[in-house]
């Protein structure tokens, strides 16, 4: 099952002690299932405002999102590296290196095989 990405939802609370206090709640994935997870931001005297509250949550979102953000790639193997390099570096179109760079580089990466380029 594919993990969404969670903005989670954060709302003022009334303590059992009567302070009012900022949570923020989110779910998590697990082996048993769905858990819903809570945890206490703040109180209403450190963060006045939602957005205040909001901000001081933003490093927390990155956590609870860090095994979403990976995707999962094949290997890049040195020769599309090279081939790419070839076609957006060294295009006549590039202005960052000299055509006499462009040349000599050009000239480096295709003197070595393709087969040995293959399987470095």
């Amino acid at each position: 099952m594919c993990s969404r990405y969670q903005n989670g939802y954060l709302r003022c609370v009334q303590r059992k002690n009567g302070s009012w206090a900022w949570e923020f709640l989110w779910r998590e994935n697990g082996p048993l299932g769905k858990k819903r997870r809570t945890v206490k931001v703040g109180s209403l005297d450190q963060f006045p405002t939602r957005e205040l509250a909001t901000k001081a949550v933003r490093g927390l979102k990155m956590c609870i999102n860090a095994e979403t953000h990976r995707r999962r790639h094949r290997p890049i193997q040195m020769l599309d590296l090279i081939d790419r390099f070839i076609q957006t570096e060294l295009s006549p179109n590039t202005y960052w290196y000299s055509p006499a760079t462009r040349i000599i580089y050009r000239e480096f990466l295709e003197l070595t095989p393709r087969k040995q380029r293959q399987g470095v």
